[in-house]
């Protein structure tokens, strides 16, 4: 299994894909890899604890596309992420944002996370985005942004300090929609459906898959209208 990337990858200045996926004994990026100017696909990019300004070097990869996980989100401040310049990589169309599974680490705060996903605004291009693990106790409003005329697909998985929803329903095109372990949502309802409900979620195909929120789950009446307005 591989453990480490090469430290001399950076002289690889031709490398356009690099697939690391699966590759969990990596632990961080190796320096010199902003010299792969001509990377167009990489699977990953790992943040290691107290390497949080080497995501800085995500502005030099401009000619990233298809799918791209960002991990050890947890190591990086608000100046990191926002001079990694994530919205200016027009290519990607699938984005994986991920956390610690640890949520009691010290150096976790969740005012500082909350900056962070603020700062990790992606391309208005954007089809698909999955946050995981995220710490802080609410979502940026970009997640939700009209202008994202292209999401497709959007999955909350283990945000659990989140305590609301952003305005999913502004996302006409939404065809794929899971929210998964939000401990402190209780019940979701007019940020889920709209203010006018009959407009929300006209392209949803796919059945809205909604597990372990709250701990006393979600509310009846809104579940019931879920299910109602799935197409049949």
């Amino acid at each position: 299994m591989l453990q480490k990337l090469p430290l001399n990858m950076g002289n690889l200045v031709n490398l356009y894909y690099l697939d690391i996926r699966d590759a969990y004994s990596i632990k961080r990026m190796p320096f010199g890899i902003d010299k792969l100017i001509n990377l167009q696909r990489l699977s990953d990019f790992i943040i290691g604890e107290g390497d949080g300004h080497h995501m800085r070097v995500l502005k030099y990869l401009s000619n990233l596309k298809g799918d791209f996980r960002l991990s050890g989100l947890e190591n990086v401040n608000c100046q990191d992420a926002r001079e990694a310049k994530l919205n200016e990589k027009q290519g990607i169309d699938r984005l994986v944002l991920h956390w610690s599974k640890n949520f009691y680490k010290d150096s976790r705060n969740k005012e500082d996370e909350g900056w962070v996903l603020g700062s990790l605004c992606p391309p208005k291009k954007l089809e698909q985005l999955v946050i995981e693990n995220y710490g802080g106790a609410k979502f940026s409003t970009w997640i939700a942004d009209s202008s994202f005329k292209n999401m497709l697909s959007l999955e909350l998985r283990n945000c659990k300090n989140c305590k609301s929803l952003p305005s999913i329903a502004r996302l006409s095109l939404l065809k794929d929609l899971s929210i998964c372990g939000l401990d402190e949502l209780h019940k979701i309802g007019v940020e889920l459906f709209g203010v006018y409900q009959s407009n929300a979620f006209t392209s949803l195909q796919t059945v809205l898959r909604v597990c372990q929120i709250g701990r006393s789950g979600i509310h009846v009446k809104v579940m019931s209208k879920l299910r109602n307005s799935q197409p049949s």
